[in-house]
């Protein structure tokens, strides 16, 4: 299952800029006030989480441990137990992945926090959309020096989380996600943008005098900067959460970047 597509706010022109009051969603002209986060700057990771009925024969249980774990740059793949698989894929299934964050993904083990994925049936599946970000990822270095995975979205239950879900399994699984601006119109949104804001990513984690990055003593907490950059944008979406109607009924939702408005 991969990400939705999320448009920008407005169509384009032939050189790409604006036509502004053009809608490239009917759906967006219907809704007055929109949640808004950051948007990180870095590359879409999705996780997949497996949960199997536990075999009850031998020939249920050579089926299950037939599975065949794959690590290459389009996928990497683990069995847990008979009772969990899980793959780590990038935005689609021929995007490639990055060592160091597919590494960071496994030693979040989430495989040992199976109770906060329900299982249903014979096979239970949950969808974890994220950002891999950090230093040699996109311009993941203004928000840290090290790589690092920041829950936007999840899958789960055969339907999309609410803000509020997402943050609070992140919390369990002791993930990030990207800082919320809260309720904004489209024409605060718009102007909040061409103000060009600085970022927020750190903003509410101790800081240091210099703005380095440290490890807090005998903590293993990750001491991250004050932002001192330009926000690469916004994602807005639609609350209480309303569903385009397509296939997947994915949430309604754009995204406005910061360059979108360079000549204002």
């Amino acid at each position: 299952m991969e990400y939705p597509k999320i448009n920008s706010l407005w169509k384009r022109a032939e050189d790409h800029n604006f036509i502004e009051g053009d809608y490239s969603c009917p759906e967006f002209a219907s809704i007055n006030k929109w949640r808004v986060q950051e948007k990180i700057d870095g590359t879409n990771v999705r996780v997949h989480i497996y949960r199997y009925r536990k075999p009850e024969n031998k020939t249920e249980a050579a089926l299950i441990n037939a599975f065949e774990p794959k690590e290459n740059i389009y996928l990497a793949s683990k069995m847990f137990n008979s009772e969990c698989s899980i793959e780590i894929h990038g935005r689609t299934n021929k995007a490639q992945l990055n060592q160091k964050l597919i590494d960071f993904i496994w030693n979040k083990h989430f495989e040992t926090k199976l109770d906060l994925f329900p299982i249903n049936g014979e096979v239970y599946s949950t969808v974890l959309f994220g950002e891999g970000f950090g230093a040699g990822i996109q311009s993941g270095g203004i928000y840290r020096n090290d790589i690092s995975f920041i829950l936007f979205d999840v899958y789960m239950g055969g339907r999309w989380s609410t803000r509020e879900e997402v943050k609070h399994l992140a919390n369990l699984l002791e993930l990030e996600t990207p800082h919320d601006f809260g309720m904004m119109t489209q024409d605060e949104i718009i102007s909040f943008i061409k103000s060009k804001p600085r970022g927020m990513y750190g903003a509410n984690t101790i800081t240091t005098p210099k703005n380095i990055f440290i490890a807090a003593a005998g903590t293993g907490i990750i001491v991250k900067p004050s932002p001192n950059y330009i926000l690469e944008g916004i994602v807005a979406r639609s609350e209480p959460l309303v569903r385009f109607n397509n296939n997947q009924a994915s949430p309604v939702m754009w995204k406005l970047k910061v360059k979108d408005f360079k000549g204002d």
